[in-house]
């Protein structure tokens, strides 16, 4: 831990973790302009395994680090639940998914999810939905 004696100290090693943060999101793609799509299989058998699939899409000029989550429900047993995705500027990249069901009837999932890191992996959170 570190101890400080005065006050200048302190406020100068935060305005230096501030600065760092703020380099790292202004350097991180903008999640405003992002495209999310899915695709995969309709329908499955009690006990087989469909692939459903988020593509994301970066219209901008930096690349993206992001963690991709499409909310399946628990009886849907979604893996992988997140995927981690690295999107080149103007690129796409997908995360696919295996589902397979333990219950009969349809299966809806939420809203897929997509956080965003900056460059140096510090997570604003929750980044873009659709």
């Amino acid at each position: 831990m570190l101890a400080f004696r005065s006050w200048p100290a302190l406020l100068a090693v935060d305005a230096l973790l501030l600065a760092g943060i703020a380099a790292d999101l202004g350097m991180a793609a903008s999640v405003r302009r992002l495209q999310l799509t899915r695709s995969g299989d309709t329908s499955v058998l009690l006990g087989e395994s469909a692939s459903a699939a988020v593509t994301v899409h970066n219209p901008g000029r930096r690349p993206l680090r992001a963690r991709v989550r499409a909310a399946w429900p628990p009886s849907a047993h979604a893996e992988p639940g997140q995927v981690a995705l690295s999107i080149a500027a103007g690129g796409q990249a997908t995360a696919a998914t295996t589902l397979t069901p333990d219950r009969r009837g349809d299966k809806v999932s939420g809203r897929s999810s997509c956080a965003r890191s900056g460059r140096w992996g510090w997570r604003p959170g929750r980044a873009a939905t659709a």
